[in-house]
């Protein structure tokens, strides 16, 4: 006590700077455990009650007082609380186990004997139907349920579509390497360089594919693609030709380069991209990744002599003279990706089907230098898809002699945080722990054959009774009787021929 005056009334306002009569919820708090410590003066005053007979909801026998006790039970944790410190604080000869099953057939019981006067409340004549009111009333509304838990996953995935949020890039990252080497070509688009699909690039790209004489399968698949993304989900990324950097690289690294590509090593081109977004309203559950990453490589090998040669002519006249030589490296760039929320970014294997020369592009790369400073050693890597006729390009992305690269995202949505934990599992996933768990469950509880012998007692008076004599003796500390008062309920339970005397009503 004195240490909860001394926290709220001088350290908590030196911390704060809040005096207390100005601090609300210190205020709230202290009242709180003033009536806290009230009730602890009371308890301690007093002692802890010797007679332990359930709680105050088991007094009276009424379908109020069932239905809070069935509350009770259901919230986890406090009837095992409560049972334990009664049995720590209680002069008691029995075990914890026994104690255990003491209180299990107590809170049974008092069940019974509420559904036993609930009977005898509102008796039901023998030989009569059941009121339609009650079958298709509680009947009825069981079956219903039983069917939405049916098909609540299918349900929820249909309709959980038109909840989702668009998640498009705020910024790509495209490296090109030559080897594994440092980069020749990296630039970064983000703002204005990524530009927003319009309805009337859908609609075309839409009509180019009703125009095509392919197969109608292909068309089928390559429709349903698309018409999972509307214009906000699908993001032209234009990247500027020219290298954001220098590229300066050692005389030691050139000659293995040079060297490698004059013994007819395969020598990869990466292109890499890393996307990055910005998932909106998201949570830490981790099922949505701020940054994904790809990568396309192409090798040169033995046969492509003529890149071979440029290379090394480019490599060898990168200090001594300024070169204009050109070389193309064919299929480098994916102009489609299907940038999924966590995984890898995905080829279109639809569109890939159907721009079989247009998916990916060629890339023509040249290096350059400054030429306003006089003997500048500087260089930089430049790229072009001049050469590139493609059948298809959205209004968003650059004309073909502009000096831009240009790639098409479509980028799934994404589910609100306060839905994400159930569509993270996808429908098979809720199929299995939410359908299948709930049948279970539903089938254990329906499965009452084995418990009739104790849930379908006709009288339960003697029983209570029992019950109430074990507290009564242990209150007068007649522990010796209590243990065998105990012994005798136990020996009811195992013998169904005698807890069927037991339990038989008067009248019988």
């Amino acid at each position: 006590v004195l240490g909860v005056h001394i926290w709220l009334f001088f350290i908590l306002p030196g911390i704060t700077h809040i005096k207390f009569r100005d601090n609300y919820a210190a205020q709230f708090w202290y009242l709180f455990k003033c009536i806290y410590f009230g009730y602890s003066s009371i308890q301690v005053r007093l002692g802890y009650p010797k007679r332990i007979a359930g709680n105050f909801l088991m007094k009276r026998f009424n379908y109020v007082t069932q239905v809070l006790y069935r509350i009770y039970l259901l919230i986890p944790f406090l009837l095992e609380l409560r049972t334990i410190m009664d049995w720590i604080f209680t002069d008691t000869s029995l075990g914890l186990s026994s104690w255990l099953q003491l209180e299990d057939i107590y809170s049974n019981v008092y069940l019974l004997k509420c559904a036993r006067w609930a009977e005898e409340k509102y008796p039901t004549d023998r030989g009569v139907t059941r009121p339609k009111i009650t079958k298709y009333g509680l009947g009825g509304s069981i079956l219903i349920l039983l069917i939405l838990l049916i098909w609540f996953p299918l349900l929820f995935f249909s309709f959980s579509s038109s909840f989702y949020q668009p998640n498009p890039p705020k910024e790509v990252t495209v490296e090109i390497k030559l080897g594994g080497y440092l980069p020749i070509y990296q630039m970064t688009a983000q703002d204005f360089d990524l530009k927003e699909f319009k309805s009337e690039d859908s609609k075309a790209l839409r009509e180019k594919i009703e125009s095509l004489n392919i197969s109608p399968a292909i068309k089928d698949s390559a429709s349903a693609f698309l018409r999972d993304f509307n214009s906000d989900d699908i993001r032209c990324v234009n990247l500027f030709a020219t290298s954001v950097d220098l590229w300066k690289i050692s005389q030691p690294i050139r000659d293995i380069v040079v060297n490698n590509l004059r013994s007819n090593v395969t020598v990869p081109v990466r292109f890499s991209y890393t996307i990055t977004r910005n998932p909106p309203n998201q949570d830490n559950s981790g099922d949505i990744a701020a940054v994904v990453t790809g990568e396309n490589i192409v090798n040169i090998t033995a046969d492509d002599q003529v890149v071979r040669n440029a290379l090394i002519e480019m490599l060898n006249g990168t200090v001594e003279s300024q070169t204009s030589i050109n070389f193309t490296i064919r299929d480098l760039m994916p102009r489609f990706l299907h940038v999924k929320p966590k995984a890898k970014p995905e080829e279109i294997s639809a569109l890939k089907t159907i721009f079989p020369r247009d998916y990916y592009a060629n890339i023509t790369m040249g290096l350059n230098r400054t030429k306003s400073i006089p003997n500048s050693t500087d260089v930089w890597w430049e790229m072009s898809e001049h050469e590139n006729k493609y059948d298809y390009r959205p209004s968003c992305a650059p004309p073909s002699n502009q000096e831009y690269l240009s790639m098409i995202f479509f980028n799934d949505k994404v589910s609100p945080a306060n839905i994400s934990f159930l569509t993270r599992y996808g429908i098979i996933g809720l199929y299995t722990t939410f359908v299948v768990v709930v049948a279970r469950l539903l089938r254990t509880i329906l499965q009452t054959s084995r418990t009739i012998m104790f849930n379908e007692l006709p009288s339960v008076e003697r029983l209570w009774h029992l019950l109430r004599d074990i507290y009564l003796v242990r209150e007068h500390d007649m522990l010796r009787i209590e243990e065998q008062l105990f012994a005798k309920l136990l020996f009811l339970y195992r013998s169904s021929e005698t807890l069927i005397r037991f339990t038989k009503p008067k009248s019988l």
